[in-house]
């Protein structure tokens, strides 16, 4: 188990906040990732639940801040 599992957030929620750190959007990422959009909205859906903020592009620095307590 990583570290950032072990914290509430799995390798594919870090991959998909690297993602919309790069810039894509929900339809780039779900194909990047190889899962649906769908698949996608629910997972940042759970991410703001962890680490709080309401925008898609607030996760990068919100997971940043998490990570550091």
């Amino acid at each position: 188990m990583s570290v950032m599992a072990s914290k509430g957030l799995t390798d594919a929620d870090r991959q998909l906040v690297r993602l919309i750190e790069e810039g894509l959007d929900t339809e780039d990422i779900a194909e990047a990732m190889f899962v649906s959009r769908y698949t996608v909205r629910e997972r940042i859906r759970r991410i703001r639940r962890i680490v709080g903020g309401d925008r898609m592009t607030d996760l990068p620095a919100l997971v940043a801040q998490h990570e550091s307590r």
